[in-house]
């Protein structure tokens, strides 16, 4: 364990089911990257790509999820990076987390290396709304780093000829995520609106992306993140019961 990890306080989340780790100030995950691990905990892929990992908590549910044999995160920002390390190393699991940009893919990775690629990438362009003071709160909220079109670039040539990638995007930035992914040569699949409660409008949407544009647009169901104030839906609660 190196010295930095010392400075990086650990929480466990989920009935203490998961080990988390993240720093002090700066950013903190939220629910995001549970909403998308449980949608896609189904899978058994075989080498997973997480881009933008940040603290690792996708690669941890994912794998006790049985969603992937093999992972790999990749994270910009060298603190981050560090606590996605600790996070997987205090939940006994075997993973790479890659301290790098995504957007010299070519020089990382192989071809088609992966099929499965995720993410959950800043919900806003760079200059949408107001930006966080905070450097690390702004580089994982708004696009400073990478956009949606190098995002979907990457996904291009690192996704296997038959590889899915799943993207959680802020719902709002539907149609222009749509344009993103067909200039990229790709196709959307499916696409399954996150909603806060029921009867509420979506904060959020999963696409699921492949190589080529399907024949039909499948539309899931939505997905409900709370059944009440202070609850979790029932969809929610049992994946979480399950890891």
């Amino acid at each position: 364990m190196t010295r930095g990890f010392l400075k990086i306080p650990l929480e466990r989340l989920f009935d203490e089911k998961i080990a988390v780790c993240q720093p002090v100030e700066g950013y903190r995950m939220n629910l995001d990257p549970v909403l998308l691990a449980a949608h896609i905990a189904h899978l058994r892929a075989e080498n997973t790509l997480d881009v933008g990992c940040g603290c690792g908590i996708l690669g941890v549910l994912m794998l006790k999820s049985g969603a992937c044999a093999k992972y790999t995160g990749i994270e910009i920002q060298p603190e981050l990076a560090e606590c996605a390390e600790k996070t997987i190393s205090e939940n006994r699991l075997q993973a790479a987390v890659i301290k790098g940009d995504i957007r010299e893919f070519r020089k990382l990775f192989k071809h088609g290396e992966f099929d499965l690629i995720i993410s959950n990438p800043p919900f806003y362009k760079k200059g949408g709304g107001r930006i966080n003071p905070h450097e690390s709160k702004a580089r994982a909220r708004h696009e400073i780093d990478l956009t949606a079109n190098e995002l979907f670039a990457a996904v291009k040539y690192l996704m296997s000829k038959n590889g899915r990638a799943f993207i959680l995007y802020n719902a709002e930035r539907t149609r222009e995520i749509d344009l993103a992914i067909n200039d990229a040569g790709l196709g959307i699949s499916s696409l399954r609106f996150i909603h806060p409660f029921a009867g509420r409008r979506a904060e959020s949407v999963i696409f699921e992306i492949v190589h080529s544009r399907a024949r039909e647009l499948r539309i899931e169901p939505p997905f409900v993140v709370y059944e009440s104030e202070g609850k979790y839906s029932c969809q929610l609660r049992d994946f979480l019961s399950n890891l």
